[in-house]
């Protein structure tokens, strides 16, 4: 990571911006949302009712989301938790001896003893 400071600004993450104040990632996260919207249109004009709300949710999800995500870029990490959670994952923990717990350990007691400590000296 490079010093910064207020008259050396760090240009690595910056991204130009093209017409109209977008930068590059924004215009193709723009025209990868249009068949989505285009597909949204349609079936205000071809569905009705309850159907049309199931249809034009599960048409934004598959095909708006995916492009916004990428264009502000989180879909590396939704891509992981997804598959993180969807996954089926089997986890052992294994130790080398079992040991069995007697009933006095879980009651609490009323002295606590604590080690003391050597203070050093200040100087």
């Amino acid at each position: 990571m490079a010093i910064q400071s207020n008259f050396h600004k760090d240009l690595s993450k910056f991204e130009p911006t093209y017409k109209w104040g977008l930068t590059k990632a924004q215009i193709f996260m723009i025209l990868k949302m249009i068949p989505g919207f285009i597909l949204i249109v349609c079936e205000v004009f071809l569905l009705t009712g309850i159907l049309f709300w199931i249809v034009a949710i599960l048409t934004a999800a598959l095909t708006i989301t995916p492009p916004v995500l990428v264009g502000i870029g989180k879909w590396q990490t939704f891509k992981n938790d997804m598959d993180f959670h969807l996954k089926h994952q089997e986890r052992y923990y294994q130790t080398e001896r079992i040991r069995r717990y007697t009933p006095d350990e879980f009651i609490k007691q009323k002295e606590i003893k604590e080690t003391k400590r050597s203070r050093s000296k200040k100087a």
